[in-house]
């Protein structure tokens, strides 16, 4: 789903792309998907960039890390301290959205991508098809946060103005509580598959005005 981001990233720049535990194992909490996201963060200079669950990930991760200069919210959760991703993911429910499908093992799953064809283009339903959905361990959705790196660390968020998972509303809720810099993108909640080019330059620019 970032491919498009880090082809479209200037030189200069390294990018890394967690694969998160939660993605991966059943049994993985969001413990397990803050501390993968740490081990990855080697470099002096760190702009997490995240989306929808990825949020929770990057404000708990970002914390308490003198080499994250930013953090970039894409459609995400953005949860202070005692909140989860849940809690603000269900706080305007959308009608219509796609149904998760629930499994024994503690993992939910989209059975299938939805076929947006309103919201988005031909080639951004083609690039999304290609990827097949996975499982996730839903109890990290779930999880209060125990830090909130947006609260020392300058943000962006980034509002996706046609997403049909996360309202729009809510994340202008969340954005006003705490982001230093709200854009607002006509855009569905896939941003980064939508909108590779601008993610990329916004992530240039971050990059280059914190060094």
């Amino acid at each position: 789903m970032w491919d498009g981001v880090v082809n479209a990233l200037g030189p200069g720049l390294d990018a890394v792309c967690a694969d998160l535990p939660t993605m991966t194992r059943a049994d993985a909490t969001l413990a397990d998907d803050v501390a993968h996201v740490r081990s990855l963060m080697t470099g002096p200079q760190v702009v997490l960039c995240a989306h929808s669950y990825g949020g929770a990930v990057a404000t708990e991760a970002g914390a308490d890390q003198p080499n994250v200069s930013h953090l970039v919210y894409l459609a995400a959760a953005m949860p202070d301290v005692g909140e989860s991703m849940f809690d603000w993911g269900s706080k305007r429910p959308i009608p219509g959205a796609a149904p998760l499908e629930f499994r024994p093992d503690g993992t939910a799953m989209v059975p299938s991508w939805a076929d947006d064809e309103d919201v988005y283009d031909r080639a951004t339903l083609d690039r999304w098809a290609a990827i097949p959905p996975r499982p996730f361990a839903v109890a990290a959705a779930v999880t209060p946060m125990t830090a909130a790196a947006w609260r020392e660390v300058p943000s962006t968020y980034v509002v996706a103005s046609r997403d049909t998972v996360i309202h729009p509303e809510t994340q202008r809720e969340a954005a006003t509580r705490g982001a230093t810099n709200i854009l607002e993108w006509d855009v569905g909640h896939m941003v980064n598959l939508a909108m590779p080019t601008e993610i990329a330059d916004l992530l240039g620019n971050l990059t280059h005005s914190s060094t």
